[in-house]
């Protein structure tokens, strides 16, 4: 390891580790690869999989829509099970429980409470 020297702002010397520049270049060049589902900023396997859920709530505890079965079953298609949002217990749920031909899974969601609170705020703008 070669250090590099310099002055700081106050004249003074100061050493840092080449290896320590390499390792933060690397760890923001692999934090910056492209997400492909990644659009303007939102998460769109994320964003998907809220809007089903509390679709799902709605019909299943509701009985009530806030989207045409047509619209949930094009959704529902979008859904990559393989695509780790980097939720953990979520990711699992999808991955074992989810259904793009029903809304039944709702029932087990891990946090349904949760989802149950955005559909009240989704119901109440409409």
């Amino acid at each position: 390891m070669v250090p590099v020297r310099g002055r700081n702002r106050m004249g003074r010397h100061h050493g840092s580790d080449l290896s320590e520049v390499g390792t933060a270049l690397l760890m923001i060049r692999q934090r910056t690869r492209p997400d492909p589902y990644m659009v303007k900023g939102v998460n769109t396997q994320i964003r998907a999989r809220i809007r089903l859920a509390v679709a799902a709530y709605t019909y299943e505890f509701l009985n009530q829509s806030v989207m045409s079965d047509a619209e949930f079953d094009a959704l529902s298609r979008t859904v990559d099970l393989s695509y780790n949002t980097g939720h953990e217990v979520l990711d699992r749920f999808f991955r074992e429980e989810f259904h793009p031909d029903t809304g039944q899974w709702i029932h087990k969601h891990p946090e349904l409470e949760k989802v149950q609170r955005v559909a009240k705020k989704v119901l109440a703008k409409n």
